[in-house]
């Protein structure tokens, strides 16, 4: 069992995949490094909607919530589509990524995919049939960093920056964190190794 925090740093240098990072932007995934231990981050994927020089914001894709919209929402339409944790800022807040093109208001996070926009036509696309639930997925808080914030966490290696087409963005399962990783190919195979919970041996 690892007794200290040093042990962890080197445990954690052990496993560290260098070069491999895309650069940051809107649109890109943050995938967790597998020692991040930090609560809803924990081998999280969480896509950037928005990144500047003012800070970023983004949604963790693969921590469902076991709650259906319509049970949040007074008055919203039945809709299968999931409900997710979208961070720890602000989680009695709801936000959305849909891939419904002409939405009033809703901002282009990358082609075919938008982050929020009018409820309204979100529910009256829903009411009529015209919008499926595999078109949209909801989140409950997002992920917020201030200036400088996410730059000083990739310098601790706490993320690899990679690539998802906006078709996968709203599939993304529970286990979608290995299956990133295992797309990322071999240099991150040591990745799948290490135990959900590094204290285990």
């Amino acid at each position: 069992m690892l007794g200290n925090n040093t042990a962890m740093k080197d445990l954690n240098e052990m496993f560290r995949v260098r070069g491999a990072s895309k650069p940051l932007k809107r649109g890109r995934v943050l995938i967790s490094e597998p020692f991040l231990q930090d609560g809803v981050f924990h081998r999280s994927l969480v896509l950037l909607t928005e990144y500047s020089a003012e800070g970023a914001i983004g949604f963790v894709l693969n921590k469902p919530l076991d709650v259906a919209i319509h049970q949040l929402v007074d008055g919203f339409p039945h809709c299968d589509a999931a409900v997710c944790l979208g961070g720890p800022v602000s989680p009695e807040r709801l936000h959305y990524l849909h891939r419904i093109p002409g939405v009033e208001d809703a901002i282009e996070v990358k082609k075919g995919l938008w982050w929020g926009g009018q409820l309204k036509c979100i529910r009256e696309g829903i009411e009529s049939g015209s919008i499926h639930s595999d078109q949209i997925r909801f989140f409950l808080g997002y992920s917020g960093w201030s200036p400088g914030q996410l730059e000083e966490e990739l310098g601790r290696n706490a993320w690899v920056v990679g690539d998802m087409n906006a078709a996968v963005v709203l599939s993304v399962s529970p286990g979608g964190w290995n299956e990133m990783v295992r797309s990322l190919g071999d240099a991150f195979r040591s990745w799948h190794i290490v135990p959900e919970n590094p204290h285990w041996n």
